[in-house]
């Protein structure tokens, strides 16, 4: 075999790298490995000419062992989600047709179009360099929180000027609250390793995201991005991102975590008056008949058509409940309305669509050797997650929180788009699996006072 220095190998191997950004990935490694090898012969007693000669011999042929590293390094398609977002998509489209057809309702066509260009943006988020949420992950954060928060108090305010939509007395941008899971994802990553101030600044970080979604108001939204920080803060304490022991860790997350989740489920209100209708809100959440005309009409009616579901086909509960389904709150009740349409199995197969992609999108995620990465998989999975979890459960007559979104699957409208675009984000994640590697951690300053006495 020729021979050649180290520089000339490296040069000869990453030439057989098709992907240029992978190049400096396995230029680095390459280099870090031969270096190795040339100090294991060094301590041998070689001489130091013929250590680095001997380590490059053994890395084998440049052009062979190149074309070996590209087939790993090179980006990659998780078709399995591609597949499961596709079916569930399809299914949602296919049963909102059914259901425009028979109630003449508008929407459906402004659904398609949304997904169209959901799909669009999939694909470009896709292609897109996602590591760059981990470059500037301040400046992302604090710009978005900004324009939110200009947008929801112009918008509440008497200036007559609306940035968002109100229904009900309730600004409609949810579909822009959720994409705060990433940036925060991003904000995580730049805290490595800044120990307990970090950890102190990250969770200011969820509380100005949360406080965006009291302003708006929106309390299912309020309670999923909680949950959601929560875990992506106990993710990012139990890989010892800050530095921290873990204990001390869990207990700065999850005792004020604790604390809000509680005056969350309690309304968010402290005095008397707001606190007895919050108690009335849960108990009428749990036990709907005794509320049937008022604050329970809803769950009763959910879980009538629920005892009332044939395991497949339709139901007399879907006659029954003909102008419960004509309400309006078709979007909140698809999943009830497949299970009256078409049977308990039908209601099962969805869930299992779902719950193979949620999982995908997890197991992806964890194994990601690239942290941010791995954080922006979690997070992502874990909007899903708290999205499937919250619309289903109000579908079986448990309506703590009203229902935002089936993820692929209700007509979500404006909300699909941000669906398809954090999609794009997990399968970009994917895709570079292999081509990007984590920079070390940026150094937080730190200072120390000193007194000292002069007289």
């Amino acid at each position: 075999m020729q021979e050649y220095n180290k520089q000339q190998y490296v040069d000869i191997l990453t030439e057989q790298i098709r992907c240029r950004r992978a190049r400096s990935l396995v230029s680095e490694e390459i280099g870090q490995h031969i270096e190795d090898q040339e100090q294991a012969y060094l301590r041998e007693g070689m001489e130091a000419e013929a250590a680095s000669r001997e380590a490059v011999r053994q890395m084998g042929d440049p052009v062979e062992t190149g074309l070996a590293l590209d087939r790993i390094h090179r980006p990659k398609t998780d078709w399995r989600i591609l597949a499961l977002v596709g079916i569930i998509t399809f299914l949602g489209l296919l049963v909102q047709y059914l259901i425009a057809g028979s109630m003449e309702v508008s929407w459906f066509s402004r659904q398609v179009i949304c997904t169209e260009i959901g799909i669009a943006i999939m694909i470009a988020v896709c292609f897109a360099d996602y590591t760059l949420i981990g470059k500037y992950p301040l400046a992302l954060w604090c710009g978005f929180v900004s324009f939110l928060f200009i947008g929801i108090s112009v918008s509440r305010g008497n200036t007559g000027l609306s940035f968002f939509p109100q229904v009900h007395g309730q600004l409609r941008i949810y579909p822009l609250l959720i994409l705060l899971v990433p940036l925060y994802g991003g904000v995580l990553y730049r805290f490595r390793g800044s120990g307990r101030m970090g950890l102190l600044f990250c969770g200011g970080a969820a509380v100005t995201g949360l406080v965006l979604t009291y302003m708006t108001p929106n309390r299912t939204a309020m309670a999923e991005l909680l949950v959601i920080f929560i875990a992506m803060l106990l993710l990012a304490v139990k890989r010892g991102w800050f530095r921290v022991r873990k204990g001390v860790g869990y207990l700065m997350v999850l005792a004020p975590a604790a604390a809000a989740l509680f005056l969350l489920i309690l309304g968010g209100g402290l005095l008397a008056s707001r606190r007895g209708y919050a108690l009335i809100r849960m108990d009428a959440a749990l036990h709907p008949g005794k509320y049937g005309d008022s604050w329970g009409y809803m769950g009763t009616q959910l879980r009538n058509v629920l005892e009332q579901a044939a395991l497949l086909g339709g139901s007399d509960a879907r006659a029954a409940a003909g102008d419960f389904w004509n309400t309006g709150n078709i979007s909140d009740l698809l999943y009830s309305y497949v299970i009256a349409a078409y049977g308990i199995l039908a209601g099962v197969v969805l869930l299992l669509l779902l719950g193979g992609m949620i999982a995908r999108i997890f197991s992806m995620a964890f194994r990601q050797k690239n942290q941010l990465g791995c954080m922006l998989g979690f997070g992502c999975a874990c909007l899903f997650l708290t999205q499937t979890t919250v619309y289903v459960m109000y579908n079986m007559g448990y309506t703590f929180f009203s229902p935002m979104y089936l993820p692929f699957f209700s007509c979500a409208g404006t909300g699909t788009i941000s669906l398809y675009l954090l999609i794009g984000l997990v399968l970009s994640v994917y895709r570079n699996t292999n081509l990007v590697k984590d920079p070390p951690p940026k150094r937080i300053p730190r200072y120390r006072l000193r007194l000292e006495r002069i007289s």
